[in-house]
């Protein structure tokens, strides 16, 4: 049977939760915004330095070893509840955290001496039991998309570590032990394989953060930051992903302009401008049909496909749209903002060969006749003819 050296155990705890520390600070760092990120990586931080404590329990104050050691412990996996709450957008349960800290570091003061230590045992037991029971149950209801599988992941771990100190709470200590130093192999081996658990835990957290960041970097990537719409690169895979000539053979691309936008951030200032881009955004959203596909092309410019929807149709959806903007103002901070839009229109049909670049190209050129005849008007790009809307 292999034998564990406990000292060495706390060695090899404390070097790896410093390391552990370190990595997750200097990730930190690189996204301050996490600020769940900065307490994951306390936890591991506060192990080390609680096992240190413990560890030179015989060259310092007993109580200080022992109270001031499992109280970092403690907090350590404190620190891990209260991440993951953070990470859920809830407020950690900061006030039960800290009676829990100052009933447990209380209870090492007192009871510091070495006739007491069987009962410290089965008190750091039931107190890591329940702490696990915290981690566990944060996992359980962490509701973010494509991390349900990782979240399970490290409620099972979590439960093993609960497990694992629950052992250690009911099995009896030898007589004549005193320090956790010199207990015998299976509290060795049980201290072992829940520092193992928690190593897991540590990669179950890193793993969520890698899921966040993955879908962070997708967002940047397929949608426009300021007005949450596709953006230009976006908008044309999920145009030739779908299958447009399902159910019709008959759709249409708007091309949308605001007018006079440059007029408005010189008068009201850039971040106006931004709220009228949002606000138009929104209306958007609003007033197109569910499958429908919006999207910002660039500046002031948006597209949208009209799916199943013939040149007819989409023009009076564009004129909707026109006459709604135009008759609805909102207020930006004191400010009372107004706007209106121009739309050129163009048709495509796929069973012909005809394509949405050949269409958005077609209906820009419509849109640039809407704005050369005086803006605020809807216009219909047709087969040797354009037909303007009286604004």
């Amino acid at each position: 049977m292999l034998i564990i050296d406990l000292k060495t155990v706390y060695l090899m705890f404390v070097l790896a939760s410093l390391v552990y520390a370190i990595g997750l600070i200097v990730s930190w760092f690189g996204d301050r915004a996490e600020r769940s990120l900065l307490l994951f990586s306390l936890g591991p931080l506060f192990s080390g330095v609680g096992g240190a404590m413990i560890g030179h329990q015989k060259t310092m104050p007993l109580w200080l070893a022992l109270g001031g050691g499992n109280l970092m412990i403690c907090a350590s996996y404190q620190a891990m509840i209260a991440g993951l709450a953070l990470y859920a957008g809830k407020r950690p349960p900061w006030s039960i955290l800290a009676a829990f800290n100052t009933a447990y570091f209380l209870f090492y003061c007192l009871y510091s001496e070495p006739e007491w230590f069987t009962l410290r045992v089965a008190v750091s037991g039931i107190a890591g039991g329940l702490l696990h029971l915290g981690i566990a149950w944060q996992f359980i209801h962490l509701k973010e998309a494509g991390s349900r599988i990782t979240a399970l992941c490290g409620a099972i771990t979590a439960m093993c570590g609960a497990l694992g100190n629950a052992w250690r709470a009911m099995t009896p200590v030898p007589q004549g032990i005193h320090s956790a130093l010199d207990l015998g192999q299976p509290f060795a081996w049980n201290l072992v394989i829940i520092f193992f658990l928690d190593c897991l835990l540590l990669f179950v957290v890193l793993h969520l953060y890698h899921i966040r960041l993955r879908g962070k970097l997708t967002y940047l990537a397929s949608f426009d930051v300021l007005t949450s719409l596709l953006n230009r690169r976006r908008f044309q895979e999920e145009v030739a992903r779908l299958r447009l000539n399902g159910s019709s053979d008959s759709h249409a691309v708007l091309m949308i302009d605001i007018d006079h936008f440059k007029r408005i951030n010189d008068t009201y200032g850039h971040i106006s401008g931004d709220a009228v881009l949002k606000h138009f955004a929104a209306t958007l959203r609003k007033k197109l049909r569910q499958h429908d596909i919006a999207a910002r092309f660039g500046g002031e410019e948006f597209v949208v496909l009209l799916r199943d929807t013939d040149t007819e149709l989409a023009y009076v959806i564009a004129e909707r749209l026109r006459q709604d903007v135009e008759a609805t103002g909102f207020s930006h901070g004191e400010k009372s903002l107004s706007y209106t839009i121009s739309i050129g229109i163009a048709g495509f049909r796929p069973l012909r060969g005809e394509g949405h670049l050949e269409a958005i190209d077609l209906a820009d050129r419509a849109l640039y006749t809407a704005k050369r005849g005086g803006r605020n008007r809807s216009v219909v790009h047709g087969p040797g003819a354009e037909l303007a809307a009286i604004a």
